[in-house]
């Protein structure tokens, strides 16, 4: 597999988006026998604005750089470093009433809510996926069923490396039609 310092952007922002969708379930969920109440958001096409603080070194698995020429080595070290510090970016999303219904999948993370109410929601997420481990926790506020806001921590690690990544996020319904999703 080839490193891909833009890929690893990407698959750390949709690890991000993943864990706000995830956290946001519409009917009660039952974990480690307590039972939470749902957020009561409309589905259809959401608007997120995020705010990303990241530091350290993008993880990569191990051996991966060994494998490239000092030239491919300094580009992706290069690449890393301007992906540091703190950027915005708004992206548009569908949110289904099966995703709604049922937020909690994928093979490789697991999610525990600590907290829900109606329109709050605290919790954790741990996931690997090519050698990459992921965890973090996350605040999410529904403020009426057109708006979210939030917040979230998570650490990345492989290869001995760590990154850090802190989200502050706003979510706007933009309507029933998806397809504005970008």
């Amino acid at each position: 597999m080839k490193l891909n310092p833009a890929r690893c952007w990407r698959v750390l922002a949709v690890a991000c988006a993943l864990f706000i969708a995830a956290m946001s379930p519409a009917r009660a969920q039952t974990t480690m026998g307590k039972k939470y109440q749902p957020f009561d958001v409309k589905p259809g096409l959401w608007q997120t604005t995020s705010t990303f603080t990241i530091a350290g070194d993008m993880p990569i698995p191990a051996g991966m750089m060994d494998k490239m020429t000092p030239e491919q080595r300094a580009r992706a070290e290069e690449a890393m470093k301007a992906n540091m510090g703190t950027r915005t970016v708004t992206t548009s999303h569908c949110v289904t009433k099966e995703n709604l219904q049922n937020p909690f999948t994928g093979k490789e993370c697991t999610w525990t809510l600590l907290e829900s109410t109606g329109s709050r929601a605290k919790g954790n997420v741990s996931c690997e996926e090519e050698g990459m481990k992921l965890t973090g926790t996350g605040e999410f506020e529904a403020v009426d069923a057109e708006h979210m806001k939030g917040t979230a921590h998570l650490v990345s690690t492989a290869g001995g490396r760590s990154m850090t990544t802190d989200d502050a996020f706003t979510s706007k319904w933009q309507g029933a039609d998806c397809k504005g999703e970008k």
